[in-house]
Formats: structure tokens, C-alpha cells, sequence
């Protein structure tokens, strides 16, 4: 079939190698009508053939199929070109974004560790007042339970030539005075001991979490990183001695007068009415200066005593809860409903130990710490003795006091002089002061590191 194309002649059969006509390949399956890029297509004879108006010889034919990729190149081109700019422009939102959650992050960093500051030097995240009314508390039933031992190591240790066998001292007391002899002072010693032991309680734990906020403060700045409230600090011995040692020197400050008027009262009974008469009688009589009396020695004494027994007491606390682990991620139960043998699962510590362990980590701690001082707390108590009453002035320094007791009263052993009265005396106290603390502390929702 002969067919005549616009702006060509009429054709005979196509040569496929005349011009401007080609063989441009098999026939195809469907017939093609229409322009594609300013091309006519026609069907003719068994070959399709293109012809471009004008002179063929500036247009040579073009296959249809290599049109088509041409065009499908150049969308796909374009489509690359919008997809590239599609994802430039979602990776700079997606790094501003970046960028401000990064800033919000260290804004809010600086601002937790801003707080956590201000609530550690404050007594830490739980209110002071807790760990205050917790050991107020422990301290006046811990001395109530032992005031009979504590007015028998305080006549050995403050009487020149008082016997050392602590049931032969309780006995004289009880015969000259009777039952009441035994508990003379107590009120003040309740009155002195409350705040006293409160005071160390809460500046204690005011010490170890600002300790710990330093030390984690420093960890994470050489980490590079933010810092982190929940992170986990152990402190170590050192660090639980001085914490404990300034909490006793804060408390002794503040309660020295107390101290005083509890030793007159125990010392020289039946003078003095009462606490506040006694602390009368003595600024009427010795001036304001006399409730201070001795207050460095006390201060000196007052830091490794107050120190050793909190460190010793934590410490063997800690050693016990790592020894203490059990297995409590399962437990295999019979058909009545009753524990049958745990199975074996992953071994956490248990929160506290139990009553009777923490008795007796409270006596050995006190025990502890009254042993190694006890040399301290002579010299102490004869400081502050001396010039009230009839007592005369002889010492003028915590040295003087030791040369003078070893010189006259029997070498260096006299510097033990109501050791036993005093460990014993000790023993208990500490071990209940701690359990109640430690119970008091956890019916209030406080925590301690």
C-alpha cells in the first residue's frame, strides 16, 4: 500500500537504505497516530517510517523508541533534580531541628544541675527536717535507755580518784542516791542529746550528697557529657570520716552549752535546778564565757568521734547489703498458694538489713569510735570541769591536761580511766540511737546515699 505523507512525495515501496526514509525495524502491534517532538508517525507496509516536514536532510529519522527514552531520561532527570532538592531541604530542617532540641537539652541541663546544686546544699532532694526529727528522735530513746551507764562513765571520767571497776561505781551511786541517782541529768541529757544528734544527722547527709553532687559534677565534665541526676556515686571511707567529723563540730557549736550544763548536773547534783537554772547559775557566776569553756577541745574531739562512728557504721551497713543478696526474680508457688523453693534468677540487694544487724553495726560503730577517742574525751571533760564550784584552774591546754594525768594518775592506762562505763554505756545507745534513725527515716520516705 502506497501512502503519501505531508510535505513528502508519493512512495514506491521504501528502500531501507534511501533517504529520507529508513527501515526503523519489525512491524509494530498497535498503530501510532499523533506528534512526538514534531515528528509524524505513520504504519506502511510492514515498516514504520518518520519524515519530518521540510528538508529531511537537517532532521534525519529517528527511531520512536529512542524518542521515548529520551523523554523518559529527561523526566527522570528532572524528577532526580526535585527529589535532590526535596532531601537538602529535609536534612537542613531536619539539622535545625537538631540544633534547637540540643540547645533546649543544655538549657535544661544547666537548669537541673542549677537545682540539684541548690537542693544538695540545702540537705539534698528530701526536706532536712526529716533527717532532724529522725535523729532528735533516736538520740533521746537511745540515752534514756542508757542513762544509768552514761552517769557512771561520767563520775569515773570527771573525779580525780574515782574507781575504775564500773559495777563497784554503778553500786556507790545507787547507795548514795538511790534509783534517781542512776537517771540524774537525763532531761538535760535528753535536752542536750536531741539536737545535738539531730543536728548531726542532717548536716551529715547534707555533707555526703554535696560530696557526691561534686564528684559526679566532676565525672561527667571529664566525660565531656551532661550531668546526671541518677547516676550512681559511691562514696568512700574518707569521704563518710570527714562528713561525719564536720557534722560533729557543727553540732558541738551549736549545742556547747547544753554539754556544759549536762556534765554540772551529773557532776554536782542537787546544786543546780533544772537545765536552764544551772545555765543561770553559771553566766550569773563565771560570766557568758563559762558556757564555752573547753569548746576547742570539744570541737577536736568531737571530729574523729562523731566521724569514725558514722564511717565505721555505713561502711560495715554497705559490706552487709552486698553480702545480703538473694534471689528474689522468681519463685515457684504449689497449688495451695504457699512459697515453695525459689528458682534461680537474678540477685538483687536487699533495701535494709534487717533489726537485729542493724543493732549491732549501730553498738560496734559507737564501741569503735568511743575506744579510740575515749583519751579525747577525758582531757575534754577535765577542761571543762575545771573552775566550776570549788574545782581549781590547773590546765591550760589539751596537752597539759594529758602530761598532768599520765604524770599523777598512773601513767598513760589513767587516760582510759571509765572505758568500760563508757564503751558500755555506748554499746547500746549507738546500736538503738541507729535503729531508730534508720526506722524513723524510712516511716518519713527519706533516702540516704
Amino acid at each position: 500500500m502506497l501512502r503519501t505523507l505531508p510535505g513528502g512525495d508519493r512512495l514506491q515501496p521504501p528502500d531501507p537504505q534511501a533517504l529520507p526514509y529508513r527501515r526503523l525495524g519489525p512491524r509494530p502491534r498497535s498503530y501510532w497516530r499523533g506528534a512526538l517532538g514534531g515528528h509524524r508517525r505513520e504504519r506502511g507496509d510492514g515498516v514504520l517510517v518518520c519524515s519530518v516536514g521540510g528538508d529531511s536532510s537537517h532532521h534525519p529519522p529517528r527511531r520512536v523508541d529512542h524518542v521515548l527514552q529520551e523523554s523518559f531520561a529527561s523526566f527522570r532527570a528532572t524528577l532526580g533534580e526535585r527529589r535532590a532538592l526535596r532531601k537538602r531541604a529535609r536534612a537542613e530542617a531536619e539539622a535545625a531541628l537538631a540544633r534547637r532540641r540540643a540547645r533546649e537539652a543544655e538549657e535544661e541541663a544547666r537548669g537541673s544541675s542549677l537545682k540539684s546544686s541548690v537542693q544538695l546544699r540545702s540537705g539534698g532532694k528530701e526536706p532536712s527536717w526529716k533527717y532532724l526529727v529522725s535523729g532528735a528522735l533516736a538520740g533521746v530513746v537511745s540515752r534514756t535507755v542508757v542513762s544509768p551507764l552514761e552517769v557512771v562513765a561520767t563520775t569515773s571520767m570527771s573525779t580525780v580518784g574515782a574507781t575504775q571497776n564500773f559495777l563497784r561505781e554503778m553500786s556507790a551511786v545507787f547507795r548514795r542516791e538511790g534509783i534517781g541517782g542512776l537517771f540524774k541529768g537525763n532531761v538535760a541529757n535528753c535536752l542536750k542529746v536531741a539536737p545535738m544528734k539531730g543536728i548531726q544527722f542532717v548536716v551529715f547527709e547534707s555533707f555526703k550528697q554535696l560530696i557526691a553532687f561534686r564528684r559526679r559534677h566532676q565525672r561527667q565534665l571529664q566525660k565531656g557529657g551532661t550531668l546526671s541526676d541518677s547516676e550512681d556515686v559511691p562514696l568512700r571511707a574518707g569521704e563518710r570520716l570527714i562528713a561525719g567529723g564536720l557534722a560533729g563540730m557543727a553540732a558541738a557549736v551549736i549545742c556547747y552549752p547544753l554539754e556544759v550544763s549536762k556534765t554540772l548536773l551529773t557532776a554536782e547534783p542537787g546544786r543546780y535546778r533544772g537545765v536552764f537554772g544551772c545555765l543561770q547559775t553559771l553566766v550569773r557566776e563565771k560570766g557568758i564565757g563559762a558556757l564555752y569553756r573547753g569548746l576547742a577541745p570539744t570541737m577536736v574531739a568531737m571530729f574523729p568521734y562523731v566521724g569514725l562512728e558514722f564511717m565505721v557504721y555505713e561502711q560495715l551497713k554497705l559490706a552487709v547489703m552486698q553480702r545480703q543478696m538473694v534471689a528474689v526474680a522468681s519463685a515457684e508457688l504449689d497449688r495451695r498458694g504457699t512459697m515453695a523453693r525459689p528458682l534461680p534468677g537474678k540477685r538483687v540487694r536487699p533495701e535494709q538489713p534487717n533489726v537485729w544487724i542493724l543493732l549491732l553495726l549501730g553498738a560496734v560503730a559507737g564501741t569503735v569510735a568511743q575506744t579510740v577517742c575515749h583519751p579525747l574525751d577525758v582531757i575534754r571533760k577535765r577542761l571543762q570541769l575545771q573552775g566550776i564550784g570549788n574545782r581549781p584552774i590547773q590546765y591550760h591546754s589539751m596537752l597539759h591536761v594529758a602530761c598532768e594525768i599520765i604524770k599523777n594518775e598512773g601513767g598513760v592506762r589513767a587516760l582510759y580511766k571509765g572505758l568500760t562505763p563508757a564503751a558500755t554505756s555506748v554499746f547500746p545507745s549507738a546500736g538503738v540511737s541507729y535503729l531508730v534513725y534508720e526506722w524513723l527515716k524510712n516511716l518519713l520516705g527519706a533516702t540516704s546515699l
